[in-house]
């Protein structure tokens, strides 16, 4: 059941989002640190994707970790659509 959640959220991510968890899985970081106050990390929190690091901290330089289950799912995600030729990373146009 968890995986189902996982991936619902995965598919619905908006560009900004999917271009962030794209390079980190190209980097195979699943930690990382962000401000308190990017949007698009806040929303990836919101999800339950990007997990925050409890305690005080820098507000501009944040511990964040994706969760071994979120992991998982999220490289199969990029894979996939890497196969399938979609990189949020890339402008496309004709």
């Amino acid at each position: 059941m968890r995986r189902e959640l996982i991936r619902h959220e995965l598919d619905t991510l908006n560009r900004e989002e999917a271009v962030l968890l794209f390079d980190l899985v190209d980097r195979n970081q699943s930690s990382f640190q962000a401000s308190m106050l990017e949007n698009t990390v806040s929303l990836l929190v919101a999800r339950g994707i990007v997990d925050r690091a409890p305690g005080y901290f820098s507000q501009v330089a944040w511990p964040h970790t994706i969760d071994q289950d979120v992991w998982a799912c999220l490289k199969v995600w990029v894979l996939e659509h890497k196969a399938a030729g979609g990189d949020p990373r890339i402008e496309y146009t004709e």
